[in-house]
């Protein structure tokens, strides 16, 4: 058994005493819990102690009791008979007679003697046989860096390599420091912020915000504490904030976190587990899942990014010839602008002004490592641009990964609305196939008629390419050409062409304002017109040109996975 640190001893007294007088506050009452959860030698302490307020809570009240009125005639004696005779406190020489005089005062008197004892048993219990009393300081963690840090003056402020004992609390206005624990975890703290070092695997955070490491085997489970929940690592690295509402949120950057709100009978709930990525923050008793980045968290220096992929690298060199193409009308890398991640950028020389609007679809991993893609899977996930270039031939090519096909139609890029002059739409039926569909200049059927009555060419059936029963989950290039000259439709999957639509006349093509991943009809809402893509996208290229089988099957073989 480790005996708790020698300043703790007047510390769990004030506390213990603040308990017993209903005085305690809330930061009292967590720095407590902390140690009484570290060391058995305080729980120990603070049971005894309860039980001797107790007492003598008991005993005052038993004498109030004596002078109960009974009724006429009736008294204690009569009913329990005569009393005992007083204890025999002959031991106090002369002070016996005050004593035996003054019950229970007498009692107070020798339980507060026996709780100072228990104190001085307990405080004996550090003192080594040497009689070093210094020597025996639990330490429980150390300050290991600093940097451009400003203390509090309400709190003696602490120097770089500083031992840290339990219950030890910082005061940090600005920098960073970093504290680092005997089991080897590891935590930076950022000003303004208000921590408590707890045991040898825990602590407090009251106010501000935390990166928290523990990656050790002695780590595991090393805990962060707040006002309403707590935050156990199961092996790996997160950050803890108190927010300007003061909620607690985590942030989880590797390795699994175990949440736990706290309930208002001081219990706490199931504990929630959390993955690299997943970030909530605590309301009331709940989780509610948030967005969080790592640099909203202390860091003493920014790691190194990962070394590219050879993948990332070839495509990389690739892309940037393609940008210079002049036949390219739009061209989207899927790669986030840092400076606005809510926005598409296009890499074709037309510019920002094709640029395309996110909505509420999140940045995902894309086909290779370092590369990046866009999530559609919420009902208004989508990418909102305006391609306003009329083309009468046209090349569509977009790397997917398509989870599934919910639906009618599923939206790869879609004109707005209805039969709008050569408005078009590029999807895929639930049985997998391409579906180009085109209005004429009248928004009525084009070429030599063949339609589906919507004023739309008939689906093309891709009967080489089954309906995506060996594809779903997997990366993928889709292309269609639009091919005025040769007055055709073929549409390739991976570099290959699965089917080719002769048409006697190809009317000119539109995409104005259009949606990529998703459908603005611009009408009222039903199961058959719900057009949303079940999927991730990576890159998205249109070209007012028809590319040739050569061409593509180089896109394919250059930017494959």
């Amino acid at each position: 058994m480790i005996p708790f640190p020698q300043n703790t001893i007047p510390r769990i007294w004030t506390l213990s005493n603040a308990v017993s007088e209903g005085t305690i506050s809330e930061q009292e009452l967590h720095e407590l819990e902390l140690l009484l959860e570290t060391d058995l030698n305080v729980k120990e302490f603070y049971i005894d102690f309860i039980n001797i307020n107790a007492e003598i809570s008991w005993m005052v009240s038993a004498k109030r009791h004596t002078a109960m009125d009974l009724g006429p005639g009736i008294s204690l004696d009569s009913l329990l008979g005569p009393p005992n005779p007083p204890p025999n406190l002959g031991f106090l020489g002369n002070y016996a007679e005050f004593f035996n005089q003054h019950l229970p005062l007498s009692f107070m008197f020798i339980f507060m003697i026996f709780g100072v004892a228990l104190l001085a048993i307990s405080y004996l219990s550090t003192i080594p046989k040497s009689g070093n009393l210094s020597e025996q300081a639990i330490f429980v963690a150390q300050i290991t860096a600093t940097k451009d840090c400003q203390w509090s003056p309400t709190i003696t402020p602490p120097t770089e390599m500083m031992p840290l004992q339990a219950s030890q609390q910082l005061q940090l206005e600005k920098g960073i420091v970093q504290i680092t624990y005997t089991n080897g975890a590891v935590v930076l703290l950022e000003g303004p912020v208000s921590f408590t070092v707890g045991s040898p695997n825990s602590g407090f955070l009251s106010q501000g915000k935390l990166t928290a490491r523990a990656d050790t085997e002695k780590s595991r489970q090393f805990t962060i504490a707040t006002p309403d929940a707590r935050f156990v690592d199961m092996g790996t690295e997160f950050g803890v904030m108190i927010d300007n509402k003061g909620r607690a949120a985590v942030a989880v950057f590797a390795g699994k976190v175990n949440a736990e709100a706290k309930l208002a009978d001081g219990r706490w709930t199931a504990p929630i587990s959390l993955h690299k990525g997943e970030a909530v923050v605590c309301e009331g008793t709940k989780f509610t899942p948030q967005v969080a980045q790592r640099s909203n968290f202390p860091t003493l220096q920014q790691p190194p990014p990962p070394p590219p992929s050879l993948s990332f690298q070839h495509w990389l060199d690739v892309s940037q010839d393609l940008q210079s193409r002049q036949d390219l009308v739009a061209y989207y890398d899927f790669q986030p602008d840092p400076t606005n991640t809510a926005v598409l950028t296009n890499r074709a020389s037309t510019g920002a002004a094709l640029n395309g609007e996110i909505l509420d679809a999140p940045w995902v991993d894309g086909r290779f490592p370092g590369k990046s893609a866009l999530e559609f899977k919420k009902a208004k996930s989508g990418v909102k641009i305006n391609l306003p270039q009329e083309m009468s031939s046209m090349t569509l090519a977009a790397w997917v990964n398509i989870e599934s096909l919910p639906h009618k139609f599923n939206s790869l890029l879609m004109s707005d609305g209805w039969k709008k002059p050569f408005a078009t739409h590029w999807s895929l039926r639930p049985d997998g196939a391409i579906r180009v569909g085109i209005q004429n200049e009248a928004g009525n059927l084009p070429g030599r008629g063949i339609g589906d009555g919507e004023g739309n060419l008939e689906p093309l059936k891709i009967q080489a390419w089954k309906p995506f029963s060996d594809q779903l989950g997997h990366w993928c290039i889709l292309v269609t050409v639009y091919d005025s000259a040769a007055k055709n439709i073929t549409c390739y999957f991976n570099g290959q062409a699965v089917e080719t639509e002769s048409m006697i006349k190809l009317p000119r093509v539109k995409f104005g304002p259009a949606m990529i991943g998703n459908w603005n009809q611009q009408t009222e809402v039903t199961q058959d017109i719900i057009r949303t893509l079940d999927g991730r996208i990576d890159e998205l290229m249109i070209f007012q040109s028809a590319l040739t089988a050569e061409e593509i099957k180089r896109i394919y073989e250059t930017g494959k996975p």
